[in-house]
């Protein structure tokens, strides 16, 4: 059975208002960057939000998988989108805006690595660039053992993915277990192991401080696990 990982992912997260989360970016941008004319979007993924901010932005998209980039590509034809690490990525661009969405801050996995990123992202950056990510869990608030499933079927697919995690010391580590059913090629069977560094917010604010990039952190009803939000503030 042929499994497009790009597709997968759509179909898993069909539950995601990819609008409503947009129109929330939206306003964060015009009150905190309201001239702002071009974003990169940092661990874009399918790039489903950028079909709704395509029109008043100029989009790029950054990620290291190629499928989700071929998908990307579809939802905003218009944007230049890289095949890259977060942490060591190397465009001839300065944007804006930066944003990194649904936690893909937490594939960095350590705080040395973060500290990269961080410094790499500045590069990236004009003074007074806004900044927005969706922050992973913090370690405190790590629920070990969790089982949580997924679910998506229509006409042509049934799919079930099951996760069950742990953690090693900072670094939470997921399980996928994926069942998918297909009319007239049966069922098939496949695991996937995600890790993801457990920080701290104020831990980030400070290592962000070092590149010269504040942050606040704003609890949000739209992005359930909160935002950092800023400016950087001087060049490096």
């Amino acid at each position: 059975m042929k499994i497009n990982k790009a597709d997968l992912y759509d179909f898993l997260y069909h539950y995601k208002d990819y609008k409503l989360e947009a129109n929330r970016l939206q306003q964060l941008i015009k009150k905190h960057k309201g001239q702002a004319q071009t974003i990169l979007d940092i661990g874009c993924g399918t790039a489903s939000h950028h079909r709704f901010l395509r029109n008043d932005f100029a989009i790029d998209g950054l990620d290291i998988d190629d499928q989700y980039l071929e998908k990307a590509r579809l939802n905003n034809p218009k944007g230049h989108y890289h095949q890259g690490n977060m942490i060591n990525f190397q465009l001839s661009q300065k944007y804006d805006i930066i944003l990194s969405l649904f936690s893909a801050i937490g594939y960095v996995k350590t705080l040395d690595n973060l500290k990269k990123a961080a410094y790499n992202w500045s590069l990236h950056m004009h003074i007074d660039s806004l900044v927005i990510i969706e922050p992973w869990i913090e370690p405190h608030k790590w629920n070990e053992g969790l089982v949580f499933s997924l679910h998506y079927e229509d006409e042509n697919w049934k799919i079930s993915r099951m996760s069950i995690n742990q953690v090693e010391e900072r670094v939470s580590i997921l399980y996928f277990h994926y069942l998918i059913g297909r009319q007239k090629e049966g069922v098939h069977y496949f695991q996937e192991k995600h890790e993801l560094g457990l920080f701290k917010i104020k831990e980030m604010i400070d290592i962000f401080a070092q590149s010269n990039i504040k942050l606040e952190y704003i609890q949000d009803s739209i992005f359930p696990r909160g935002l950092l939000i800023g400016k950087k503030t001087e060049s490096n």
